[in-house]
C-alpha cells in the first residue's frame, strides 16, 4: 500500500491541476501495464495505490516519483514531486474503490505518510528490524530521486519500467544517445 501526496501542491496555479492530474495517470497507467496495481485520489491532490503484490511495492513507489518528476515540467512547465509513504502489512478489506479499502498496510501508509515532515519517501512495517534497516537506507535512495533532473528522471523512469537500452530511450524522448548517456 502506498499512500502519497503532491509536494508544494498549492503552489500549483487551479487550471494546471487537471494537467497534473492527467500526468499522474498517465505514470501510473503506464505502471498498470507491467505492476498489478489500482489507485485512486482523494483530497484533490492525494493519492493512494495498492500494490497486489507487496515486494513490487518499493519499485512501483520509485517508478511513480520518476516518472511524475519525468512528465510534469514537460506538461505543467514546473517540476512536481510527491511524498510516498509505503506500508506493508495485512489488507483486512480490499474493495473496488481503494479509498475504502481497510487493514494494516492502509493504516501504517496513512500513518508514516502523516509524520514524514519534510522527507519524501519512507517504508512501515510491524516488523521493527525492517523498518530500522529501511530507516538507514530510504533517505540515500530519497535523496538520489530529488536531486534528478527532468532528463535523468525520464531516462531512468524508462530505464526501470520498460528495461529501454540508451538508444531506445533516446528515440522516446527525443534526444540523441549521446544526450541520454550524460544524464
Amino acid at each position: 500500500m502506498i499512500t502519497g501526496d503532491i509536494v508544494d501542491s498549492t503552489s500549483i496555479p487551479i487550471e494546471k491541476r487537471a494537467g497534473l492530474l492527467e500526468c499522474m495517470s498517465s505514470v501510473l497507467d503506464d505502471i498498470k501495464q507491467s505492476y498489478s496495481v489500482s489507485y485512486d485520489y482523494f483530497r484533490g491532490d492525494s493519492i493512494q495505490i495498492v500494490v497486489d503484490n507487496p515486494s513490487d511495492s518499493l519499485v512501483v513507489s520509485i517508478l511513480f516519483r520518476v516518472g511524475l518528476r519525468g512528465k510534469t515540467e514537460k506538461i505543467l512547465s514546473v517540476m512536481c514531486d510527491v511524498r510516498l509513504s509505503v506500508g506493508i502489512g495485512m489488507t483486512e478489506f480490499l474493495d473496488g474503490n481503494v479509498n475504502v479499502s481497510d487493514g494494516e498496510a492502509f493504516r501504517l501508509s496513512g500513518r508514516a505518510l502523516d509524520q514524514m515532515g519534510k522527507s519524501t519517501f519512507c517504508l512501515s512495517t510491524p516488523w521493527e528490524e525492517i523498518n530500522e534497516e529501511f530507516g538507514v537506507s530510504l533517505p540515500f535512495v530519497d535523496d538520489i530521486v530529488s536531486g534528478l533532473t527532468t532528463g535523468q528522471a525520464s531516462a531512468l523512469y524508462y530505464s526501470l519500467l520498460k528495461n529501454l537500452t540508451k538508444k531506445e530511450i533516446a528515440s522516446v524522448m527525443g534526444q540523441t544517445s549521446q544526450n541520454v548517456s550524460r544524464f
